[in-house]
């Protein structure tokens, strides 16, 4: 895994979400995919932390 830092950007979607009394309501959703990702040391199966802040999503291996 190389040590480095390259910024991405992207675009935050909707998705329909429904409760248990069948109300649709649409939620914000953020897809990440790419050979990057393998690039910075995730791999299909890889368990990862989600810390959620005030303006910041942090992603790490476990």
């Amino acid at each position: 895994m190389a040590n480095v830092q390259k910024v991405r950007t992207r675009t935050i979607g909707y998705q329909p979400r429904q409760n248990v009394w069948r109300e649709v309501r649409l939620v914000p959703a953020l897809q990440l995919a790419g050979v990057w990702m393998e690039d910075a040391g995730f791999a299909q199966g890889d368990q990862v932390e989600v810390v959620v802040m005030n303006g910041v999503i942090s992603i790490r291996k476990i």
